[in-house]
């Protein structure tokens, strides 16, 4: 463990140097800035990502690395990668689109691990910022004026308790139920990182692989929120009131191509990753909180229905 470090900031990079920059600019004031590991993948981008630009923000950071891979991972396996290369006990996946608006984020969230050690995640508030139609040049206001992702005063937000934390199963109930208005970005999501590899690591076996994917003619570079159901069944979460983060979609984002390859696919993906996920989950714990989680997975997986190719 780095033990000059809090927490590594893991951005899996892919040719917008704008928005890069914009990510970075959004961290560099974080009250814990100088205890952040900052770890960049650029995914072999077509459009290499400028080192030039990056390097005015080394002294914001108690380090700050970028790395080129050689071959384009995918989504999936370049976050796989940035995961093993974490040396601090918390880390957090920053999407080069967004942007963390609230300074002191990240030095909150790690108060609310070190008060509760049952907590294996902090699950931050958003904001969404569609940006090929919304240009934006006030976030203060844009945040304000913005409904979150997801609401503590929603009626029917199960087990919340007084201090806004909640049990893992607790937290998947709410997540898969479709009634009611609760998600966030990846970047507003912390993890600790020894429960994480309690569940096999970001990417690990509970995901597809390539030779599963292949077979199935599904996608499988997203991750789907997969570690999370994993670690509910090992600990707590926490929630937020208020957004600290803004999810921005610019034209350019990857899950809105029209030639994103999960859409040329027979199937959908999600279906399929999370039968894995629920067979993974069942052969690792033996609970109730485990059985509660696997339940949820099978129900909210069965609204959904198969895709069939169309070739002709």
């Amino acid at each position: 463990m780095d033990k000059d470090a809090d927490l590594t900031i893991c951005i899996p990079a892919f040719n917008n140097n704008k928005s890069l920059e914009r990510a970075l600019n959004s961290i560099k004031n974080q009250t814990i800035s100088k205890k952040l590991d900052v770890l960049i993948s650029d995914d072999c981008s077509p459009n290499i990502i400028n080192k030039k630009i990056l390097n005015k923000f080394n002294k914001y950071f108690k380090s700050l690395k970028l790395i080129r891979q050689h071959i384009n991972l995918g989504v999936l396996s370049n976050g796989a990668w940035l995961f093993k290369n974490v040396k601090t006990e918390f880390y957090t996946f920053l999407q080069h689109d967004d942007v963390i608006h609230d300074v002191n984020f990240y030095e909150r969230a790690l108060n609310y691990f070190h008060q509760n050690k049952k907590l294996v995640c902090y699950f931050g508030n958003s904001v969404v910022l569609n940006n090929a139609s919304n240009k934006v040049s006030n976030f203060s206001k844009f945040m304000k004026e913005t409904v979150p992702m997801y609401s503590l005063d929603n009626p029917n937000i199960v087990g919340l308790r007084d201090d806004n934390s909640i049990n893992g199963d607790d937290l998947i109930l709410n997540l898969t139920n479709e009634k009611i208005e609760f998600n966030t970005s990846w970047s507003a999501i912390i993890f600790k990182k020894d429960a994480s590899l309690v569940c096999g690591g970001f990417g690990g076996g509970y995901t597809l692989s390539k030779g599963e994917a292949s077979l199935l003619n599904v996608y499988r570079e997203e991750e789907h929120f997969a570690l999370l159901y994993f670690l509910c069944c090992i600990g707590e979460c926490q929630l937020e009131n208020k957004p600290s983060v803004i999810r921005i979609i610019e034209p350019t984002s990857f899950s809105r191509s029209p030639t994103h390859p999960g859409i040329l696919m027979t199937q959908d993906s999600y279906i399929f990753a999370m039968y894995k996920l629920a067979s993974e989950i069942e052969q690792s714990f033996d609970t109730e909180k485990a059985e509660r989680i696997i339940k949820l997975i099978f129900k909210h997986i069965s609204q959904y229905a198969l895709k069939f190719e169309n070739s002709r």
